[in-house]
């Protein structure tokens, strides 16, 4: 192998080294997003997730969905608890029934019921019909549940209700390549410890 022919190999080597290290160095700082149209997956939790609770006292938890890189359409919650161990408190006093706290993370919404005798709270939001898909990267909170534990020494437990390929349960929506399609893949619930 001649010098010229060796010195045109290690270049060439350098060179693609550089590009694949600029490839990862700009997926990592968010500075491009490879393979945008396709789908990815998304989780609904609760934060905190755990925790001691004082009888009688106000305590809050956020709901949050992420997503890497999700372009959200809209999102659909169904969260079950028992109104015999807490009482959830209303954020819209002007609404007729129960509603939790939402955030401005989608700008419509058009469920936010809590059931307080079957002990259920549904939420949905969208994106506007016009408008763009909602960019999710990190954890956002999406909604905020405020209650107080009514009955001593007892665990509250708020729960996703979640079945993978389910469609009337917790759904995220991704809308991608022309296809709505739910994305939600996994739930982290909360358990919650009373005290007198």
């Amino acid at each position: 192998m001649t010098k010229k022919r060796e010195i045109f190999l290690v270049s060439v080597g350098i060179v693609v080294v550089a590009v694949i290290i600029l490839f990862i160095w700009a997926i990592q700082n968010k500075k491009i997003t490879p393979f945008a149209g396709s789908v990815h997956s998304a989780s609904l939790s609760l934060s905190p997730a755990v925790g001691d609770l004082s009888l009688n006292q106000e305590f809050t938890t956020d709901i949050l969905l992420d997503a890497r890189d999700l372009q959200g359409s809209g999102v659909e919650l169904s969260i079950n608890y028992d109104p015999e161990i807490i009482r959830i408190i209303d954020q819209d006093s002007e609404t007729e029934g129960v509603q939790i706290a939402t955030t401005n993370l989608f700008p419509v919404y058009f469920e936010n019921i809590v059931d307080t005798d079957n002990g259920t709270i549904r939420l949905s939001a969208a994106k506007e019909s016009d408008g763009k898909p909602i960019f999710i990267n990190a954890p956002r909170v999406l909604a905020s549940i405020d209650f107080v534990p009514i009955k001593p020494e007892v665990q509250v437990d708020l729960n996703f209700d979640f079945e993978r390929g389910k469609t009337n349960d917790c759904n995220v929506f991704q809308y991608s390549a022309g296809v709505e399609q739910d994305v939600l893949f996994g739930i982290n619930d909360g358990y919650y410890n009373v005290t007198d």
